[in-house]
């Protein structure tokens, strides 16, 4: 009988030396397993298992360079190893590497082309370099050879959410937990799909989850934080992000997160302090940067604020509406005697109204001044003084030199507190249209104008009309709507209000409602673009503004360097109008007819 060969000592004492590695690296210890592996490839440099091996270990202990070493090295002894060329397709993704990773995974499935790992893994790498449609077709392929592994459904889920496809996202999140209920980064992305959409009260259950299953996972408390602010539970959020910088306190993002939340909580000063914390951290972060500026404002800090406020063209709620021109952005740094200037407007109409004021400044420093306005505002803009010409968007501009935008103005013309130029009125409607509008009006001793309900953000500014019933109550008034739309439930409740007056669409611009606040005693309003207009008219206006209100009103002042004929009534508690309210009805009762 013939005699076996017997296999080469050396490589039993190199599988026996990779076999306790393995066992090493299996029962955590990882300091004896790169040992072992060390020493079987000083001695078998050529080993492919070995290599293959030890590069899954060093990219699992996060040296991904020594793992791309040591896996190029088995790839090329053993180029028919789908295995090794998936894992080396993961080292190049871990390195940014999306190109090479292609590459690697695309060996691997000319070897085997229904590998699930493999065709999640070029999904991947595919999704990396922006490839999302080819990415989710190899999802699909992978998805199809074997529909049960949950990474390749939240995968999926990302690509579709980068798509826009965001109900078919969801579906996909939902098969992941299915398959997977105890996946704290499969919740955090259903989480942050239902919150980029504002649905907030969706979102926090899959942030809960997550923070209960990974408590020591930063970036599920911080996330959760912004979706409790995003529900108006600002106290909730404060706690919810302390608890992400507990766990890592060198979050900028994190940091500034919690800027925003003093500053819903009516803490400007420290919300400062945290936003120049990440500041520190980043210099350069732009959201930071944004949210210390509204805090420094808040404060009358308008030397830095109004510097800092440049920075909100880094917003994204912002970004979309700058204007680029081929001239010169002026910002206060040439002179512009003997120029040509285009101000123009960028944000809601109340922010042009309350901006439009220094154009005048602007023409005595000798330029010639064009605005470019909303066409709504157009009409009564043309009463500014040393304004040249008002056009609107759609209108062709006539040659310029430089340009501004109008909230840019206070940072080109350094402005400060005591320097707000707050004459009035700086606008002025024509004498003909205050009679027309006169003449609807009913006869009354007074007559007070109302607006209580705003569209844009934020919501919770609006007050809902039977908040104003007490307002309602007072002898002798007519009410007139200085709304031109309203919800539905706000009409049915004005049709049992008599003694308000509503003409809705018949206010066609703003021209129209500056002429009929122009005929009324005072003005009662919310922050709108209706109490700006009664403040640049110079009309006695009662200001409602939220517990933590908007920065131009500066903190916890009763009036307002903006507008000497207004006065300002605060919520004393978030979310609640009644004594703000009260105190507007006894202040107004208290003043002669």
């Amino acid at each position: 009988m013939a005699k076996l060969p017997q296999p080469d000592p050396r490589y039993l004492q190199a599988l026996r030396m990779l076999e306790e590695a393995v066992a090493a690296q299996r029962g955590g210890r990882a300091a004896e397993a790169d040992q072992l592996f060390g020493r079987v490839l000083k001695k078998n440099p050529d080993y492919f298992d070995a290599l293959n091996l030890y590069g899954v270990f060093k990219y699992q202990h996060n040296k991904p360079h020594d793992a791309l070493k040591l896996l190029t090295r088995a790839t090329a002894l053993n180029p028919r190893s789908v295995g090794a060329l998936n894992n080396l397709g993961v080292v190049h993704g871990a390195l940014a590497r999306p190109k090479d990773a292609l590459a690697a995974f695309d060996r691997a499935l000319a070897l085997d082309a229904a590998n699930p790992q493999t065709l999640g893994n070029r999904g991947n790498a595919l999704a990396a370099l922006g490839r999302l449609d080819e990415a989710l077709a190899s999802y699909d392929r992978a998805r199809a050879a074997e529909p049960n592994r949950p990474d390749i459904h939240h995968n999926r889920g990302n690509v579709l959410y980068r798509l826009g496809r965001h109900d078919e996202a969801l579906a996909s999140y939902d098969k992941a937990l299915a398959l997977n209920p105890r996946a704290p980064d499969v919740l955090m992305s259903r989480g942050a799909l239902l919150q980029e959409q504002a649905r907030y009260a969706e979102a926090l259950p899959c942030y809960d989850k997550a923070v209960a299953l990974a408590p020591q996972f930063a970036e599920a408390h911080r996330t959760r934080g912004c979706v409790l602010l995003g529900l108006e539970r600002p106290a909730e959020a404060l706690t919810s992000i302390d608890a992400a910088l507990a766990l890592n306190p060198n979050q900028a993002l994190a940091l500034t997160n919690r800027g925003s939340v003093l500053q819903e909580l009516n803490r400007a000063e420290e919300a400062l302090a945290s936003h120049q914390a990440a500041l520190r951290l980043e210099p350069k972060h732009q959201q930071a940067r944004y949210n210390a500026a509204i805090a420094e404002l808040s404060l009358g800090r308008y030397a830095d604020g109004w510097r800092d406020y440049e920075s909100r063209w880094g917003n994204p709620d912002l970004a979309s509406i700058r204007r680029t021109f081929p001239q010169p952005l002026w910002l206060g740094d040439t002179p512009v005697a003997g120029k040509t200037i285009l101000l123009h407007a960028e944000q809601g109409f109340g922010d042009a109204i309350q901006f439009v004021r220094y154009a005048p400044l602007v023409t005595a420093l000798g330029a010639t001044v064009l605005l470019q306005a909303p066409q709504p505002l157009c009409e009564l803009f043309r009463s500014v003084a040393g304004v040249t010409c008002v056009l609107s968007r759609d209108e062709a501009l006539p040659a310029f030199d430089l340009h501004c935008p109008l909230l840019s103005l206070p940072f080109a013309l350094r402005a400060n507190v005591p320097s707000i130029p707050a004459g009035v009125p700086y606008l002025a409607p024509p004498a003909e249209r205050i009679a027309a509008w006169r003449a609807r009006l009913a006869a009354a001793p007074r007559r007070i104008g109302l607006a209580w309900s705003g569209r844009l953000y934020p919501k919770n500014r609006s007050v809902p009309f039977g908040a104003l019933r007490a307002l309602l109550a007072l002898p002798d008034t007519a009410f007139v709507s200085l709304q031109q739309e309203l919800p539905d439930e706000d009409q049915r409740q004005l049709a049992d209000a008599p003694n308000v007056q509503h003409f809705g669409k018949a206010l066609a611009d703003f021209t129209d409602t500056a002429a009929l606040i122009a005929n009324l005693n005072l003005v009662v309003s919310i922050d709108s673009a209706v109490a700006h207009l009664a403040g640049a008219l110079g009309k006695p206006l009662c200001l409602l503004l939220l517990f933590a209100s908007d920065f131009r009103w500066l903190i916890d002042r009763a009036d307002s360097p903006w507008y000497p004929t207004a006065r300002l009534f605060r919520q004393r508690r978030a979310g609640d109008w009644a004594e703000a309210i009260e105190d507007v009805r006894q202040t107004i009762a208290a003043q002669p007819q």
